[in-house]
């Protein structure tokens, strides 16, 4: 525990989430995971769906053996590769959204400019 408290108030490296494990010691590790996903996730670009797997992640997580925790994992990694998909599809949309007003406002201008 010595070794990761010394690395993470090292100003050279800031792991925000094993920061906040370290200091919450005194709660399970369910609970520091939460608060260390709470924590990260104010600099992050996470959305709330994306925090609750991870959270979700932290409380399954040790609870049962080596084929539940494996079912585990992947049952996490399968909800996130999901937010992945809907997270590019709405990229991609917006996208073009902005592309459309693009070419609208060049239209409008070349139209003001004639």
């Amino acid at each position: 525990m010595q070794i990761i408290h010394e690395i993470t108030s090292s100003d050279s490296v800031k792991l925000i989430s094993m920061d906040n494990l370290v200091a919450d010691m005194s709660s399970d590790f369910s609970e520091g995971w939460k608060n260390s996903i709470i924590k990260f996730g104010r600099t992050d670009s996470l959305c709330e769906d994306d925090k609750q797997i991870l959270i979700s992640f932290g409380y399954a997580l040790g609870v049962t053996d080596l084929s539940g925790q494996t079912d585990n994992c992947r049952l996490h990694i399968n909800m996130l590769k999901k937010q992945l998909v809907s997270a590019e599809e709405a990229l991609k949309s917006k996208s073009r959204i902005i592309t459309t007003i693009s070419i609208c406002c060049a239209f409008v201008v070349l139209i003001i400019m004639s």
